[in-house]
């Protein structure tokens, strides 16, 4: 993984199990030595070209929401598993519909054993939605800075530099701000992984201000833009922040939409009262 030589996947989300992931129903039958796999995952990023995959199904027949799971390292050229590209609409086929028909996985795949499956995969969530995001954090440093000299070298339809118009400014300044305490955030997640071995529930505050702050920012870029923006054609390359605006919507979603992130906020680290 380290190399690069081998591309994962994940497979969680399903039709009916999407920002509710405990309503999964793949199963997983046990047969000697093997774990027999039916069912189908969406949204799977990456599905088409993935070497393994990260794979939580349910094992335990009735088992209810959290509990019966387990999480398996998928090997994705298993005879039986099928992928069909879903284009979005930056115009691409990043996610896909994988089905599985029986599938045979070695139960030496398995990450803990049968029943721990929730717990792996809200680990596997804690770190994606927290220091996961490091490299995006780097570019999206690379991003807010060429948003400014942008904005300093475009003027607006009222003549005026973009970069002079006080909102805009306001707008970038506190953006790059924000940027900056995601990465001070994620300096103190690491500290803290470092001591404790795992990620807690302030991945989400991290996933939330990284996604919303990248949103902010492609929405900057457009008003800077003005017209250009339309000027997309079938490829990022035509035009990157045409492609960075329809993606940024993309990123709200992708690993925990931001109503969950807010949810678990709100639940685990301020313990507000849920509405009854």
């Amino acid at each position: 993984i380290l190399k690069g030589e081998a591309l994962w996947s994940q497979g969680f989300s399903e039709p009916g199990a999407g920002s509710d992931l405990a309503n999964i129903v793949t199963k997983g039958e046990i047969d000697g030595d093997h774990l027999v796999v039916n069912g189908q995952k969406m949204w799977t990023s990456i599905g088409l070209y993935s070497d393994y995959q990260e794979l939580l199904v349910r094992v335990e027949p009735g088992s209810a929401r959290h509990k019966g799971l387990a999480w398996v390292i998928c090997d994705m050229k298993s005879p039986g598993i099928e992928v069909r590209p879903i284009k979005i609409m930056t115009n691409e086929n990043q996610v896909n519909m994988v089905y599985y028909d029986n599938v045979r996985i070695p139960l030496s795949n398995m990450v803990g054993k049968v029943g721990d499956g929730w717990k792996v995969a809200m680990s596997t969530l804690s770190f994606e939605r927290g220091t996961g995001f490091i490299g995006d954090q780097l570019a999206l440093l690379e991003k807010v800075q060429a948003v400014i000299e942008m904005a300093r070298k475009t003027r607006l339809e009222s003549g005026r530099l973009a970069i002079d118009d006080d909102d805009i400014a306001y707008r970038l300044g506190r953006i790059k701000a924000d940027t900056m305490a995601i990465r001070a955030m994620t300096l103190s997640a690491i500290s803290e992984i470092q001591s404790r071995g795992a990620p807690g529930s302030e991945a989400s505050i991290m996933k939330l201000l990284m996604t919303t702050t990248y949103k902010a920012l492609s929405e900057v870029a457009v008003e800077v833009m003005g017209w250009q923006f339309f000027e997309y054609g079938d490829h990022r390359s035509t035009n990157p922040w045409t492609y960075q605006f329809l993606y940024s919507w993309v990123l709200t979603i992708a690993g925990g939409s931001s109503e969950i992130q807010r949810e678990i906020i709100a639940d685990r680290i301020l313990n507000l009262p849920r509405a009854r």
